[in-house]
């Protein structure tokens, strides 16, 4: 007798949707996050490229390079610039990481707004027969209030013949630089971030066109084109397409006051094309990062391709490349020698 089920008569249940708000969850104890998380991503990535901006890479960083020895321990050494990292992680077949200084840390505190006080000391030298000392800090970035504590530790274990003074110094520069790094949102510096920062990436656009001191800037919605586009108002990108590629922005405003009828006054504001917010008239993103790779291909270094654009084509990043610049641009690339 066959065991084969009649499927004729076995009753379907459709499953029931249902529409869960937001609030919902929150009202269920689930902690839901207050953008898109893709926008959050693309946020967190802009961030980190920006603050690492800031840094000089061969002043303002302590290099970390990780590996594993013959006996499959894992080592660490410390080195102050690039080349020194990338040299000691190739002989070692290691990977390096990069973690600001004091000086940069000051750097960003300045450039981002941040104040930082001392709020608590333990130890030394406050009691003169303690062996440590201990420093917390709080850190206030001035335009939204926003508030991180950082906290410092140093005893004369940590090195041998360690005075009193250095004890004290090593406790406050880490308490301060913890603060200040917490508060910027700041991450360790992976070896690959560094390396490959000078090509766009095109995940969301990320527009920041205001003034760092007036206003805070707004991510682009999720109805914006996803790509990044660094518009920070610290480096301005090229005023109009009017305007030729060489020009100085004084020439600029000239030429433009001369090609104005006769009837139109010369303060008249541009039109929305002309914003240095658009991006009519730019290469697509996929042309953005193809140049990017050939400037790096053959001029070797960011600071070089930078450099290069910015002679030949008045940007310093690729995708503020125009058009009808783009053609040119590739030809004089393809004509130069790798490094």
């Amino acid at each position: 007798m066959s065991e084969e089920k009649d499927v004729s008569t076995t009753q379907v249940v459709a499953p029931t949707s249902r529409i869960v708000t937001t609030q919902q969850m929150e009202d269920a104890g689930i902690i839901m996050p207050l953008a898109d998380p893709a926008v959050i991503r693309a946020a967190n990535a802009e961030r980190q490229r920006v603050l690492t901006s800031i840094l000089d890479p061969d002043r303002d960083f302590l290099y970390s390079v990780k590996y594993v020895d013959r006996d499959g321990k894992q080592r660490q050494t410390m080195v102050s610039t690039r080349k020194e990292a990338d040299d000691q992680a190739k002989h070692v077949g290691g990977v390096w990481s990069a973690h600001p200084k004091k000086s940069g840390v000051l750097k960003l505190a300045h450039a981002l707004g941040i104040e930082s006080k001392k709020v608590e000391t333990t130890g030394l030298p406050k009691d003169p027969r303690a062996t440590y000392s201990s420093c917390t800090y709080i850190a206030t970035h001035k335009r939204t209030g926003r508030q991180e504590e950082g906290q410092g530790y140093c005893d004369k274990t940590e090195k041998a013949g360690m005075q009193n003074h250095a004890i004290i110094s090593m406790a406050d520069t880490r308490a301060y630089c913890h603060a200040v790094l917490r508060c910027a949102g700041y991450d360790n510096v992976g070896a690959e971030s560094m390396v490959t920062d000078g090509i766009d990436d095109d995940f969301i656009t990320i527009h920041n066109t205001i003034p760092v001191e007036r206003a805070r800037p707004a991510l682009a919605s999720m109805a914006a084109p996803r790509t990044i586009n660094d518009e920070l108002a610290a480096t301005a990108p090229p005023a109009a397409e009017a305007v030729p590629a060489v020009a100085t922005p004084a020439a600029a405003t000239a030429s433009t006051t001369a090609s104005a009828p006769a009837s139109q006054p010369a303060s008249q504001p541009s039109s929305p094309a002309s914003s240095p917010a658009s991006t009519e008239g730019l290469i697509t993103n996929a042309q953005a990062a193809e140049l990017s790779q050939l400037l790096l291909a053959k001029l070797g270094s960011k600071d070089k391709a930078r450099g290069w654009l910015m002679e030949n084509a008045n940007v310093e990043r690729s995708l503020h490349v125009r058009e009808d610049q783009i053609g040119k641009l590739k030809s004089m690339l393809n004509a130069l020698e790798a490094p």
